[in-house]
């Protein structure tokens, strides 16, 4: 039997929750699954993705990283830098 669009969805957004360190709360889990089935006629991503938008709100940004440390020059004494 093939895997339905909600059970597909549904377990793509508690696998996104359990990666941003959210707890499935019963409000959440509520909502989620009261978007899906307002939306079930919609493409699997754009299901996904319309799940996911009251939760991404929520969410602070992490600042990125410097992709390298910063540059130092220096000299290892042949001559005048």
């Amino acid at each position: 039997m093939h895997t339905t669009v909600a059970e597909f969805t549904l377990r793509r957004v508690l696998a996104w929750l359990h990666w941003a360190g959210r707890e499935p709360t019963p409000e959440v889990q509520a909502a989620v699954l009261r978007t899906m089935a307002d939306n079930l006629t919609v493409p699997a991503d754009e299901l996904f993705d319309l799940c996911l938008q009251p939760m991404r709100s929520g969410i602070e940004p992490q600042p990125i990283a410097p992709a390298t440390p910063p540059l130092r020059r220096g000299s290892i004494g042949y001559g005048d830098y």
